[in-house]
């Protein structure tokens, strides 16, 4: 079955089979505490400082986990948007979220804003804080698979600063990238918060 996907996609398939290996591997305190400095490095920056309207995540398995900064969020009266993906139009549309009480499980079994007591955003971003699965120095970004935030990022997050988060075993030399894959403007680390030069792909 893998033979007859094209070469790109089967770079791609291993390794995210590799990373998120390792990514679950890591033992959970240590991921804990690790989710903790990013987000005290993303709280840090003055991109973050003067956004008003931030996208972030509500993390799935061993993601990277951002609860303390859509808190911190809150408490600095930011607009703060939340992904619903809707599976049949392969896209997330991003809702306003003011409390960890409207959220329900959602596709996949991540906590989604519940439609019935949010709204949707139509508005300006200044910031999408992205997930994914492995991220190189170069401004790539690898998701798993199904590319909603390549659409979303291409879409209605155009004009956003991106800022990856992810844990320094995530990282890796140089992407397998295609022209759809959007680039990251910032990668956050346990490590710390690093400026992508965001290059034109080869």
């Amino acid at each position: 079955m893998d033979k007859a996907r094209p070469p790109m996609r089967q770079a791609k398939g291993r390794l995210r089979a590799r990373i998120l290996a390792a990514r679950d591997a890591f033992p959970a305190a240590g991921r804990a505490a690790a989710s903790r400095r990013i987000c005290a490095a993303v709280a840090a920056l003055d991109v973050w400082r003067k956004a008003e309207t931030v996208m972030l995540y509500a993390a799935f398995g061993s993601e990277v986990n951002v609860d303390a900064l859509i808190a911190l969020a809150w408490r600095e009266h930011k607009t703060v948007l939340l992904p619903r993906v809707e599976k049949g139009e392969r896209r997330i549309r991003p809702y306003r979220v003011d409390g960890w009480d409207v959220l329900i499980p959602g596709t996949y079994g991540i906590r989604e804003p519940n439609p019935a007591r949010c709204t949707p955003w139509t508005g300006p971003i200044d910031a999408v804080i992205v997930p994914g699965v492995a991220v190189d120095g170069r401004g790539g970004r690898m998701g798993y698979g199904a590319g909603y935030y390549d659409r979303f990022l291409a879409g209605p997050a155009r004009g956003a600063v991106r800022l990856a988060v992810a844990f320094s075993c995530q990282v890796v030399d140089a992407l397998p990238l295609e022209p759809h894959d959007a680039l990251m403007h910032w990668l956050i680390t346990e490590d710390g918060a690093f400026r992508l030069p965001v290059v034109a792909r080869m």
